[in-house]
């Protein structure tokens, strides 16, 4: 279905079920997170459970290139 998501506060609570929501679809998600250690297991976990490479993280928007 060629979904991209911004995904906020993704480590955990809603912003993690929404994350496996659309990962487990297939769906390009990029993460933003303030913890990284946190955000970065929560994002291995999510890769490996859903098989989905596609899925990204960041603490900054300004890292992001989107083109």
């Amino acid at each position: 279905d060629d979904e991209t998501l911004i995904i906020t506060g993704a480590n955990s609570g809603i912003g993690n079920e929404i994350l496996n929501y659309f990962a487990v679809r297939k769906a390009v998600v990029y993460i933003f997170c303030r913890q990284s250690l946190k955000s970065e297991i929560a994002l291995n976990n999510v890769i490996q459970n859903s098989l989905n490479s596609n899925i990204f993280f960041s603490q900054s928007c300004g890292q992001l290139n989107f083109s």
